[in-house]
């Protein structure tokens, strides 16, 4: 159950950290987009 719980929030971190990434290159492509 230490192994899984482990996983979860290894998933939960990765998941939280590319969701950051993500948005932030979305507001920046939009960004730049709108400059162009």
């Amino acid at each position: 159950m230490y192994i899984h719980i482990i996983k979860v929030q290894k998933i939960a971190y990765i998941a939280i950290g590319g969701g950051w990434i993500i948005i932030l290159n979305v507001v920046f492509l939009r960004k730049s987009g709108e400059k162009v």
